[in-house]
């Protein structure tokens, strides 16, 4: 009876070497690929949210550095009045206007840059990009660093606070764009923070130069 022969094949190496290598990148790739459809879309928005708060909480406690003690209506606006004490123009105190919007943007920027790495922790769900895992499992933490610039403005508004009455408010507004970096990822954050300065109520009919125009504000913002 003759005998059956087998041949056993040898494994080509250098075959097989190529063979591993080709799956180790597809993985690689789709793992970035992942991270960058996914993960990085979601690191952007959590460090974005979080450098919004931080920055404002830094803005807020600046003004009120800068204030020092509390700042009246009358410290910045003065009232001109006529004999018949109807008013005749609103002139405003630009040396302490101009200086509380230095001292703050300097506060600000200062201590943006002296906040150093914020730590944001990302649960391991909220990663993956898959809606239901979100905010669970362990979390990841991740540190961005804040680079920003500040800059202050004002705003004037009437309002009709009943006959012949006016509430006028002067709000400070302050625009700061910040630079949120961690590794392998930059994302500017831009943000507005609107403080109420100070307010009054204005008896006695007010210019309409100044009720129906921008002029008020053109004064306050005289900031060099």
């Amino acid at each position: 009876m003759p005998h059956t022969a087998y041949i056993r094949k040898k494994r080509n190496p250098k075959r097989t070497l190529i063979t591993l290598s080709v799956v180790v990148v597809a993985v690689i790739a789709a793992a970035i690929t992942h991270f960058v459809v996914n993960v990085n879309p979601i690191i952007e928005t959590v460090i974005g949210e979080e450098a919004k708060h931080s920055t404002t909480i830094i803005i807020n406690e600046s003004v009120k550095a800068a204030i020092g003690a509390e700042v009246d209506y009358d410290d910045i606006i003065e009232i001109s009045r006529d004999g018949e004490n109807n008013i005749k123009s609103l002139s405003v105190n630009t040396i302490l206007i101009n200086s509380i919007a230095l001292d703050t943007t300097l506060i600000a920027q200062s201590r943006l840059k002296s906040v150093g790495e914020i730590p944001v922790n990302v649960p391991i769900g909220t990663l993956s990009g898959i809606t239901f895992l979100g905010g669970t499992g362990p979390s990841v933490n991740i540190r961005c660093l804040p680079i920003g610039s500040v800059v202050i403005s004002y705003k004037s508004v009437f309002q009709a606070a009943g006959i012949n009455n006016t509430l006028h408010t002067i709000t400070m507004i302050a625009d700061v764009s910040v630079n949120v970096i961690v590794p392998g990822l930059t994302k500017t954050v831009s943000l507005r923070t609107e403080i109420p300065l100070v307010n009054t109520i204005i008896v006695g009919a007010v210019p309409d130069t100044y009720l129906q125009s921008n002029l008020l504000d053109e004064m306050l913002n005289l900031i060099p």
